[in-house]
């Protein structure tokens, strides 16, 4: 689809460049004496980097303005106000000011003001990764554009839509728009216009060559080389510093890959974040000052120069103040490195803290308004989190002599784990009520029942941390496995698994066991553990524990297994199954692109006569309106779908197949809750046929994220597509010994069912029964 938006788009330009007209649309014609005057006002405040004063001017001009009589002055106030509050962070507001005028832009679709205004709405919609709508508002400016043939129109389109294709790794097509841009900026007189377009047009041509592989070392650092000369032309204003920090961090982030050009990046680093300070103090501009310091001790904290990343990290802090959390967090988290690199771990525990207290209420504002397309969460998000876990975890090894101190230092460190993990959920359903959608208490005890134990996995750069809570106490293991090694033996092992073909499991397989299971045997055995909870972090969510092979036996031989989604966020009650009300929902039939599945008929009509369910929706009848109508008119403790389900790396790429639609986890979610209005929890959720991308430990992560937002207290779920047979077999086990004994628990019954299927010659692959996953409440 892209692509071919991308052709659509650049045929429209290519036949319009032709014939530009320069200049076209600088400004709406004749503004009033007191509209101009409000209007340079206000630009200069832009160009001071004072956006929240400039928009509060351009506020003050469309109050002024009559939107019968000047709709194009209107629309070019509403383009200035949406990009400054766009700038400040306040991606939303600046939704509802395109969402407000919209209308009067379709009115004159054709205007320059208009196709502005369009490309206004897709460069906001882009920042938010809403990546159709910006599409759909790009072509109807590109399409409007090609009517007026003005040069700053186009050049505007051009770069908008070579940004987006830049950040979905488009890189040709990207790079062919750039290219264009610079072809049209011959065609503008306005010297304004070009020093506005050109330095960043050539900062994206260097992002592009920089993450290319096509282009080498020596190429890049031609670009960045000119660029940076290009910038420097400009006139002293807000966009100039703004871009000269920008091709800053780029040089910071080539200072890996490109170690032998090391000085030079450093030398062209030192100058223009010098070159931006010095705009920023012309202007006062605390935030640009505060960036251009914190950048700076940044290239002093590589370099092991201590003494002046500690000074100016803390002249940051100071500039950053309360008014720029977004940038605050990040200087105190690197205020709390240089802490740990100079050995003052109390220090460096309490920057950290400091950080994670900043970041935590604006942590949703972060991870949005981003054009880069890369993680921000793991990238910026998840290290101050994992840091100060392992500040902790130093801090418990060092009083090992006070057993009391130590056990409260594992419990901060658990209870840092269960923020992070809240975190990603939030993060994956952008929700910020998520947290408070579990049932259990606000306060956690650490306790856990005879015979079972609770893993804390910690992946860290350069080793993995066990955190076991074991029945009397917590203990920690340290094992010598960097997280890439570790990440790269998860992936291999989860291929494996997947593959029935030649066993390959059994050669990659026992090495995880080494790392996950073998340094913790002797405490579980100790203690006579016979059930494991496991609170995955990471690529580990993308593994069955189940399927852990230690060279003779699985580990679901010896252990019942479930993992929940953080200690906190788990209700630790017992289930209440008995007399449970059930519905049972599925397609067998081939739809919309899926295979049958032709063992779900077999397998509702087999759980009906156990749990003898009351409402049984197949084929036809499994519709979005039947399930709605179902859960409106009564309270479900169990529900299960045999059905297509997908879980991908965000809740919008996430749903359950129905005979007529694709069911999103977001309404999925609001038909879940409805029973918690009639004090009914829905206990148990199954999906017997789901599957999750194999790299994607976001897409596992959906899984127990169901559980939570829904507020549902268990869920059975496969990481993989299982042969419908075979599901049919372990949901058929699992529910008779759920029905037959109130005494045992949900883990032992999901237990009992896989070894019936290791134990049986034809399904003994852990391709079969490794899948299946219990989450959440395991009792």
């Amino acid at each position: 689809m892209l692509k071919n938006c991308f052709l659509y788009i650049i045929n429209i330009i290519i036949c319009s460049w032709v014939l530009c007209i320069p200049g076209f649309c600088s400004l709406p014609n004749n503004p009033g004496k007191l509209i101009q005057s409000l209007i340079e006002n206000a630009e200069k405040y832009s160009e001071k980097g004072d956006f929240h004063q400039a928009a509060l001017i351009w506020k003050t001009i469309l109050e002024k303005l009559d939107i019968e009589k000047n709709p194009d002055q209107v629309l070019n106030a509403a383009i200035h106000i949406a990009d400054a509050y766009k700038k400040l962070g306040y991606h939303q507001k600046a939704v509802n000011i395109i969402q407000e005028y919209e209308s009067i832009s379709n009115k004159n679709p054709q205007s320059a003001q208009t196709i502005l205004f369009y490309n206004a709405a897709s460069d906001i919609f882009a920042s938010l990764g809403e990546r159709d709508k910006s599409i759909l508002y790009l072509q109807k400016a590109a399409q409007n554009a090609r009517m007026t043939k003005d040069a700053y129109l186009l050049i505007n389109i051009l770069l908008n839509m070579s940004i987006i294709y830049k950040n979905y790794h488009y890189f040709g097509e990207a790079q062919a728009g750039l290219q264009q841009c610079l072809n049209l900026i011959g065609q503008l007189n306005n010297k304004k216009e070009v020093e506005k377009f050109k330095p960043k047009i050539l900062v994206e041509l260097v992002r592009i060559k920089f993450r290319w592989d096509e282009y080498s070392q020596e190429e890049v650092l031609k670009a960045l080389d000119k660029t940076h000369k290009e910038i420097n032309k400009m006139s002293e204003c807000h966009d100039k510093a703004g871009l000269l920090i920008s091709i800053c961090t780029l040089a910071q982030e080539m200072m890996t890959p490109f170690s032998d050009a090391k000085q030079y990046l450093i030398h062209l680093i030192h100058k223009g974040l010098t070159d931006a300070n010095r705009i920023a103090q012309k202007f006062s501009n605390k935030r640009l000052i505060s960036l251009c310091a914190g950048q700076l001790a940044g290239i002093y904290e590589i370099d092991k120069n201590y003494e002046q990343s500690f000074k100016l990290t803390r002249k940051a802090i100071f500039y950053a103040g309360n008014n720029n959390p977004d940038i605050l967090y990040c200087w105190e988290w690197q205020l709390g490195r240089l802490f740990k690199a100079t050995g003052q771990v109390d220090s460096a525990v309490e920057s950290y803290s400091k950080a994670i207290s900043t970041l935590n209420p604006i942590r949703n504002e972060i991870t949005v308004g981003h054009r880069n397309n890369i993680d921000i969460f793991n990238y910026r998000i998840k290290p101050v989190y994992l840091g100060l876990a392992e500040l902790l975890l130093e801090q418990a090894e060092s009083t090992k002599q006070f057993e009391k101190s130590r056990q409260n230092k594992y419990k901060e460190v658990i209870d840092v784990m269960d923020l992070l993990k809240k975190a990603e959920l939030q993060d994956f359903f952008e929700d910020e009520c998520l947290a408070h959608s579990s049932s259990s208490d606000s306060k956690v005890s650490y306790t856990v029942n005879q015979n079972t134990a609770i893993i804390y996995p910690i992946t860290l750069l350069k080793k993995l941390v066990l955190l076991i809570i074991l029945p009397n106490g917590i203990r920690q293991i340290t094992v010598n496995v960097g997280s890439s090694q570790l990440m790269s033996s998860v992936l291999l092992y989860r291929r494996h698994l997947q593959t029935r073909a030649e066993n390959l499991f059994m050669e990659s397989g026992p090495k995880l066991y080494r790392y996950l299971i073998s340094p913790m045997k002797h405490l579980l055995d100790e203690q006579n553990i016979d059930t494991i909870i496991i609170a995955p972090d990471g690529a580990l969510r993308l593994i069955p524990f189940a399927t852990l092979y230690d060279g003779k036996n699985f580990l679901i031989e010896s252990y019942a297994l479930a993992t929940i989604p953080a200690f906190g966020l788990t209700d630790m009650k017992p289930a209440k199954l008995e007399h449970a009300e059930v519905l049972l929902g599925g397609l067998s039939e081939a739809r919309m692109g899926h295979i049958p599945l032709p063992n779900v008929k077999v397998e509702l009509q087999v759980i009906q006569n156990i749990m003898t369910a009351s409402t049984l929706l197949q084929n036809k009848k499994f519709t979005i309106e039947n399930l709605t109508y179902a859960f409106n008119n009564k309270a479900y403790a169990i529900v299960h779908f045999a059905t297509h389900g997908v879980f991908g790396g965000t809740s919008d790429t996430s749903y359950i197949l129905t005979y007529n639609n694709l069911l999103k986890m977001g309404y999925l979610e609001t038909l879940l809750k409805v029973g918690r209005f009639r004090k009914q929890k829905v206990e148990l959720l199954t999906f017997s046929a789901c599957q999750t991308a194999m790299g994607n430990d976001r897409a596992a992560l959906g899984l127990a994220g169901v559980a939570v937002k829904a507020g549902v207290r268990s869920v059975i779920a496969t990481l993989w597509y299982v042969d419908d047979e075979a599901s049919a077999a372990i949901v058929k086990e699992f529910y008779h010994h759920i029905h037959d004994s109130s005494a045992i628990t949900k883990s032992k019954a999901l237990q009992k069912a896989q070894r019936t299927l290791v134990n049986d010659m034809y399904y003994w692959h852990p391709n079969y029964w490794g899948p299946f996953m219990l989450i959440g409440n395991w009792l």
